[in-house]
């Protein structure tokens, strides 16, 4: 508003900025689903100013790298969370971001507060107003447990390629060569370390790698009938409920689960038996609730029971402990009941022995 000089009238201007208000709550919405949706992510996603101090980060990487919101407000840098040589290649991180050059997925060696590294996966990318960059946004991915995975798979195909030529070797070979006693017990031995090397991996593993929605009656049956077909000295008894619950499961893992399980049966009863199984729908009441730590009720219950000798109640307390076995030694790996532990409770269920 302005006065018309020489006179008592003014002249008052007005722009319709209806426009720009639309734009500024749409780049608000904008930001803030981004924040929802890092909030979400099960991986760490970070942003930086161009000097690397972090100035955004999702709640799930402070318990990853140890650090607190005080800490992010203090002034908290990229190179405090990389080891320091990953530092020099940061430099050059930074001088492709001016370039605006898009940055491709690297592996780094990361670092907690407390000082301890471990790998990750980072992919980055510039962060532009207008035209000029003012920053990075990326995200960081924890390849540790990978990364262990990937070594012990490795030497468990090493274990099998021995295993493999041990074999072809005895084929070849007469049982009365002087060498067929040794070769049979390397053999022996080197199946031994391959079948633990399995059997850890069931045990470490924190996920479900493959998971498939599961008739587990169907499952379990299969699974039964195979096992039945080599023991023949025991009989095989089984109860599959009616209309069962799908379930969300690994079937590989559960595999393994059922024939540990079947073996442990079978080794209760050397001199034959009945092993029963029943697969049924339950939905537990409070008190169970409480008792397992569940946070829901209905679960699809898996029962296998043997009529073999027992056990008493110190071994009862520590069957799911890796390696320990009543077997002796030389038989049994100690970590068939371990793994079964390890399996199910990271398909979020629970296991109970009577």
């Amino acid at each position: 508003m302005a006065m018309i000089p020489g006179t008592r009238n003014s002249v008052a201007s007005l722009f319709d900025i209806t426009e720009h208000k639309k734009a500024q709550e749409a780049v608000r919405h904008s930001e803030e689903r981004f924040k929802d949706m890092a909030r979400l992510l099960p991986e760490t996603v970070f942003e930086t100013d161009m000097n690397g101090r972090i100035t955004f980060v999702n709640e799930l990487s402070f318990t990853r790298f140890g650090f607190t919101q005080a800490d992010l407000e203090k002034g908290l840098y990229i190179q405090d969370v990389l080891a320091p040589q990953e530092h020099e290649h940061l430099q050059t991180v930074i001088q492709n971001v001016v370039r605006g050059e898009r940055l491709a997925l690297r592996e780094y060696l990361a670092r907690k507060k407390n000082g301890t590294t471990f790998p990750a996966l980072v992919r980055s990318t510039g962060i532009f107003k207008d035209g000029e960059p003012v920053g990075i946004r990326g995200f960081l991915i924890d390849v540790s447990e990978k990364k262990a995975l990937e070594d012990q798979l490795l030497r468990a195909q090493k274990l099998m390629g021995i295993l493999g030529n041990l074999s072809i070797m005895l084929m070849h070979m007469d049982a009365t060569h002087p060498f067929y006693d040794r070769l049979k017990i390397m053999e022996d031995y080197v199946h031994r370390g391959s079948n633990l090397t399995r059997q850890l991996l069931g045990f470490a593993r924190g996920g479900k790698y493959e998971v498939r929605s599961t008739d587990l009656g169907k499952f379990v049956l299969r699974s039964a009938e195979m096992f039945g077909r080599t023991k023949k000295e025991i009989s095989i008894q089984h109860k599959i409920g009616s209309s069962l619950w799908h379930v969300d499961v690994d079937r590989g893992q559960m595999d393994q689960v059922l024939l540990n399980l079947f073996v442990n049966a079978w080794q209760a009863m050397p001199d034959g038996g009945n092993l029963r199984i029943s697969v049924e729908n339950v939905e537990l009441n409070k008190k169970d609730m409480a008792a397992f730590g569940a946070t829901q009720k209905r679960f699809v219950k898996l029962t296998v029971s043997d009529t073999g000798i027992g056990m008493d109640e110190n071994t009862k307390s520590r069957i799911f402990e890796p390696f320990f076995s009543t077997k002796e030694r030389g038989r049994n790996t100690g970590m068939g009941l371990a793994s079964v532990y390890g399996i199910i409770k990271n398909h979020g269920g629970y296991v109970n022995v009577e």
